[in-house]
């Protein structure tokens, strides 16, 4: 069998089908997270509290807090999750940009190349390849950094609604000593989805996969021949 055979052995077999089934996990769990965020809140709190005559404002405020703790976990979770999920996305593209140049045009790339290295082409293949070290980080952000500020937002906001109704109704009050109340407990919420968010954005773009690049001995006769023309 060919390379070029090989190539599209990869290219419609097990790459595609992983790369495509990783997308469709994490396209559904971006609609699982809102819906579940939402959900949350609609099930932990009971509106009517602020109707009836006799209003219990401490349940209503530990209610709010309940949900703004488990729906910032919920959104830490995802982000985490699906960082991870990117990286094993990732994992399959040297093989797919590889062998993605055997079978189509170089003008038309089927992933496209990390920043700072320069593209492969079928005559660099023919002269060899090696393999470098790449970040995760190299490829850019892939559209998680806008949404991992996203989901801060909203936790913070989550934050701030838990502690702004707790206050307002007197539930709390800011001190420096004392035992906290369970809405100041429930913060700690709060804090683990951002924790999550954190160490999966830390986590990802750390990660590194092998990368194929020309050869040394191709790249310096490559310059040498554009030296030559200047």
């Amino acid at each position: 069998m060919s390379i070029r055979d090989i190539s599209k052995v990869i290219l419609s077999g097990e790459h595609s089908r992983r790369r495509g089934y990783l997308t469709n996990v994490i396209v559904s769990l971006n609609a699982l997270a809102v819906m579940g965020s939402i959900s949350i809140w609609g099930f932990f709190i009971r509106w009517d509290f602020l109707c009836e005559k006799t209003q219990n404002y401490e349940l209503f405020a530990i209610q709010v807090a309940w949900a703004s703790a488990l729906s910032s976990i919920l959104l830490g979770l995802w982000r985490f999750y699906v960082r991870y999920l990117d990286t094993q996305i990732i994992k399959l593209y040297p093989a797919m940009y590889l062998c993605g140049l055997e079978i189509i045009p170089d003008e038309i790339p089927i992933i496209k190349h990390p920043e700072n290295v320069s593209p492969l082409t079928k005559d660099k293949i023919s002269k060899g390849i090696d393999w470098k070290d790449i970040c995760n980080k190299d490829f850019s952000g892939r559209g998680h950094h806008f949404i991992d500020w996203m989901v801060v937002f909203f936790i913070v906001c989550f934050c701030v609604i838990s502690l702004g109704v707790a206050y307002k109704f007197q539930i709390i009050r800011i001190a420096l000593w004392g035992t906290p109340h369970l809405v100041g407990w429930l913060l700690v919420g709060n804090f683990v989805g951002l924790l999550l968010v954190f160490i999966g954005w830390l986590q990802w773009r750390g990660k590194k996969i092998k990368w194929p690049i020309p050869k040394n001995g191709s790249q310096k006769k490559t310059q040498q021949t554009t030296e030559a023309h200047s």
